[in-house]
């Protein structure tokens, strides 16, 4: 699951949770479980068409992913270490 809030330069990543677990067996918390971003920038609700990649390590601290061209119509999925993927979801704004 995956929620994410319009942001002055792109989209801030508000929640994040999968049900994979570490090495040592313990639920992932915030956005340690994530593996990658995909962004569709006008998605048309049916086909996911991927205009950027965006990997956990490019996520800055706080959740902000730097992409300009961000509408209503903007999409992501999200991929856990384990590559699970969300379902596609629009930003908030």
């Amino acid at each position: 699951v995956v929620r994410a809030d319009k942001a002055d330069i792109g989209f801030k990543l508000t929640g994040f949770k999968t049900m994979i677990v570490n090495r040592e067996g313990k639920m992932y918390e915030g956005l340690d479980g994530l593996a990658l971003v995909l962004i569709d920038l006008d998605y048309d609700g049916k086909v996911f068409k991927l205009d950027k990649a965006v990997y956990a390590k490019e996520v800055k601290e706080d959740g902000i992913i730097t992409i300009d061209g961000i509408t209503n119509k903007t999409a992501i999925i999200a991929i856990d270490k384990h590559g699970n993927e969300s379902k596609p979801t629009y930003i908030a704004e």
